[in-house]
């Protein structure tokens, strides 16, 4: 990844990078879990999503 870094609100088809991103970001499952939680019960106000080239390389709830 080499590209300008862009930052956008988070969409619902980013769901499955940034649960692949906190796993590995972290190397365990709680913090996807957490977020799997948060929006299941709706409990998120603002979520931002970092892209470089096109892939996520950043995520914050």
């Amino acid at each position: 990844m080499s590209g300008p870094l862009h930052i956008r609100e988070a969409e619902a088809e980013d769901r499955a990078a940034i649960l692949a991103l906190l796993r590995d970001a972290f190397g365990r499952e709680e913090e996807a879990r957490l977020v799997e939680r948060l929006w299941t019960d709706d409990a998120v106000a603002l979520e931002l999503a970092a892209f470089i080239d096109g892939a996520l390389a950043g995520y914050c709830a």
